[in-house]
C-alpha cells in the first residue's frame, strides 16, 4: 500500500528494543495476561517494525497462540486522556482492516 497521507507519531517515549525482543515481551505479557504490558509490547514492535498492520499482527497472535487478540472497533472518543494503539503506515482517515 502506497500512504499518501501518513499519520504523525511521536513514539520517542517508546523503548527501543530489537523486534525479537518486542515479540518476547508481548509473549510474556500475553502469558501473564498483562495488557499494560502487552500495550507497551505492542507499541515497542510498531517503532522497530512499522510495516506490521493490525490484521497482520493479529494473525502472528493467533498463530502464536496468544491469550491476547486485537478487536476492530470504530467509535468517536470524546475524552482528552483516552489513549489507543496507532500504527504509522495507515493513512489519516483510513482504516488499516
Amino acid at each position: 500500500m502506497d500512504c499518501k497521507n501518513p499519520k504523525v507519531i511521536d513514539n520517542a517515549h517508546v523503548a527501543e528494543k530489537s523486534e525479537g525482543e518486542a515479540w518476547t515481551l508481548l509473549k510474556e505479557a500475553s502469558d501473564e495476561r498483562d495488557i499494560t504490558d502487552f500495550k507497551e509490547a505492542v507499541q515497542i514492535l510498531s517503532k522497530t517494525a512499522p510495516d506490521y498492520t493490525y490484521p497482520r499482527l493479529e494473525k502472528e497472535f493467533r498463530k502464536r497462540g496468544y491469550n491476547i487478540y486485537l478487536i476492530a472497533m470504530v467509535r468517536l472518543i470524546f475524552s482528552m486522556g483516552a489513549a489507543c494503539l496507532v500504527f504509522t503506515n495507515t493513512a489519516t482517515g483510513e482504516r488499516s482492516w
